[in-house]
């Protein structure tokens, strides 16, 4: 179980450290505006396009090729030393300001975040539709190990969305399994950024 927690606060933090680095070379020309949940709706995009184009070319997605693109991500960080420094600056930054409102942090932190979590394991995730669709589709896509013509409208309504699903996909490819457990994770980390 740990272990299992363990990758999947890997595939957030790979998914936030894509949508960084996408946001610094190719949207804001190598300047940081640390935005955390940009970042994670950068990486989670990126990952979904990704497996799309992989699709395109029948390319297979497997556990270990999504931990070394995951892993990859973090290349950045070591190469670019301006990244490197402003973004641990900018993080300094915010660690300062958490510094500064410690006691109503730590209020909101016992009031809303753990309560949040908690209820967010206990039951089910999403609702019907979540397992009708979107955790199905995602099921599909671990399994065949890409997006194809044949897994894609294998759930109906044919043209709903594959966001979810692509990117739960990627978190079972990361878990090594399908686990509709852990996967409450994406959504949970998406609320609390917000």
């Amino acid at each position: 179980m740990l272990v299992d927690l363990g990758l999947c606060l890997f595939a957030v933090v790979a998914l936030i450290q894509l949508g960084l680095v996408v946001d610094y070379y190719l949207v804001n020309n190598r300047k940081l505006k640390f935005k955390i949940t940009v970042f994670l709706a950068l990486g989670i995009g990126t990952v979904a396009i990704a497996q799309m184009i992989w699709g395109l070319f029948n390319l297979k997605i497997g556990r270990e090729l999504t931990i070394l693109a995951s892993l990859g991500f973090f290349v950045p960080l070591l190469i670019d030393q301006k990244l490197a420094k402003s973004l641990v600056a900018q993080i300094g930054g915010l660690v300062g300001d958490i510094k500064a409102i410690r006691r109503p942090l730590a209020f909101w932190l016992l009031i809303l975040i753990v309560p949040v979590t908690i209820a967010t394991f206990l039951h089910t995730p999403w609702g019907d539709d979540a397992y009708e669709r979107w955790l199905a589709k995602a099921n599909y896509f671990f399994v065949d190990g890409q997006i194809s013509k044949q897994n894609l409208y294998l759930a109906e309504p044919n043209d709903d969305p594959v966001l979810w699903p692509l990117t739960a996909s990627w978190l079972y490819h990361i878990l090594g399994k399908s686990s509709e457990f852990w996967v409450q994770i994406i959504p949970l980390v998406v609320f609390l950024l917000l």
